[in-house]
């Protein structure tokens, strides 16, 4: 996989994508399923929206084109 390919200072902006991803989805998943409001429970749309973002971000990162922190920034939700 992909993950096995990149160099070790990478990982820090590969995990925390992942990471913050597992974390966004849950969000999602336990507001779909809730009959009532949550407060950190997210849309389809604001997931989808923090993903594209996220995602974007980890690949510049990858290519060069962001910083660590400036990736980090990006990917992280800070609650």
């Amino acid at each position: 996989t992909l993950v096995h390919n990149i160099d070790v200072d990478l990982v820090p902006v590969w995990n925390a994508w992942e990471r913050t991803n597992q974390k966004m989805c849950k969000r999602y998943e336990r507001t779909t399923w809730s009959l009532e409001a949550l407060p950190k429970g997210i849309s389809f749309k604001e997931y989808s929206d923090w993903r594209e973002s996220a995602s974007q971000a980890r690949d510049k990162y990858l290519k060069g084109e962001l910083t660590q922190e400036e990736a980090l920034k990006i990917i992280e939700v800070k609650d």
